[in-house]
């Protein structure tokens, strides 16, 4: 579900919207906690600036890093859009 910034939205597409989130965040933790140390993960869209060879983990933390990032843009604009 993608929202124009303009878009108003009602307090059950905001409950929909961070359940979606969540998930995403469970998706994460999983694939963090079921990945070995030797495992490469890789998403659509997603490279990491610079490879660290001595810790193939770290693209996964950087992969993270990002998702929180853009959790917390949306989570932002979701309580401005309730809240105005």
């Amino acid at each position: 579900m993608i929202l124009p910034l303009s878009t108003k939205i009602n307090l059950s597409q905001a409950m929909q919207i961070h359940l979606l989130l969540l998930q995403v965040l469970i998706h994460l933790f999983l694939l963090q906690s079921s990945c070995s140390a030797s495992e490469e993960v890789s998403l659509h869209g997603f490279e990491p600036n610079q490879p660290n060879l001595n810790n193939p983990r770290k693209s996964l933390r950087d992969l993270e890093a990002v998702y929180q990032s853009r959790i917390h843009r949306i989570s932002r604009r979701i309580r401005r859009r309730i809240h105005p």
